[in-house]
């Protein structure tokens, strides 16, 4: 928990209502880990993406860091795989996913510009971006480029002081794309002020890169609500414990998981940046994945 450059992550599989490591597959030296599959339309064949954040010290004594990528037919394929494409410097919340015709959707948050603030934006926080590619083979040149990472930003998805990024994207029925991510503010005025974290979510249109039905899914203080019918979840806040004391406002999206019979969706997350938790949300009707 005290070191950020020694995360591992690794990969499990369900068994039962347990989730067991997958022996005989190397860990990898990366926070906020992420895996989706992509058909490749030259060969029909189905491909695994995975990826995370990758660390570093650098000269001023805090970290720097890059999302990279990793590609295979089989999990043991990342046995010795190395990244086949890398952000640029200072970037993380990088997901992809694929499109009805095909084409990579890429969803990235704003590079951040060292210790000043994020690149593209005067005020120093960070913007979302989205950009459809012809094919993967496009995608490292893409995330490493300054200057197409400007070209596809949307302006006005947070307002500031808030921020936030993408966690996880999936395609749905109608063509759209429903947006797991996060929004986060700060606040001033003491040492080492509280961060705020809310898991929350949108709907992309991929014809035109527009966003609407933006909605937060649910808070700390939502899981200890016996009144909250969102979040169908009541545990004890203080047993908890918190990385850090700015971070007891902390939640951080992981993924979806959707029960079609019940009606329910299931959000995997991060909270305080100490524990896994599973809450059951209502899923919203007429969104199918």
């Amino acid at each position: 928990r005290n070191a950020e450059d020694k995360t591992q992550s690794m990969f499990f599989e369900q068994q039962g209502n347990t989730w067991q490591r997958i022996e005989g597959i190397r860990n990898f030296n990366l926070q906020d880990p992420f895996m989706t599959t992509i058909i490749d339309p030259k060969t029909g064949e189905k491909e695994i993406i995975f990826g995370g954040v990758k660390t570093w010290p650098n000269d001023s004594g805090w970290l720097s860091w890059k999302t990279v990528f990793y590609k295979g037919k089989t999990l043991k394929d990342f046995e010795d795989a190395k990244p086949f494409a890398e952000s640029a410097d200072m970037m993380k919340d990088v997901r992809i996913t694929q499109l009805q015709d095909g084409k990579i959707l890429v969803g990235y948050r704003s590079p951040q510009g060292g210790l000043s603030g994020y690149r593209y934006r005067d005020e120093g926080l960070p913007l979302m971006g989205f950009a459809a590619l012809d094919h993967i083979d496009e995608f490292a040149g893409f995330i490493s480029d300054d200057d197409q990472l400007r070209k596809y930003l949307i302006p006005d998805i947070f307002a500031p002081p808030a921020w936030g990024g993408i966690n996880a994207m999936y395609l749905l029925e109608d063509g759209r794309v429903f947006v797991l991510a996060h929004i986060a503010n700060r606040d001033e005025g003491t040492e080492k002020p509280p961060r705020h974290y809310y898991p929350m979510s949108f709907i992309l249109d991929p014809t035109n890169m527009s966003v609407t039905d933006v909605n937060i899914l649910l808070t700390v203080d939502s899981l200890s609500d016996p009144m909250d019918a969102l979040s169908r979840l009541v545990v004890d806040i203080s047993e908890i414990p918190a990385k850090a004391i700015d971070l007891l406002d902390v939640i951080f999206s992981g993924g979806i998981v959707l029960d079609e019979e019940s009606g329910l969706a299931y959000f995997y997350g991060g909270m305080r940046d100490t524990v896994a938790i599973k809450v059951a949300i209502l899923w919203r009707l007429g969104l199918k994945i």
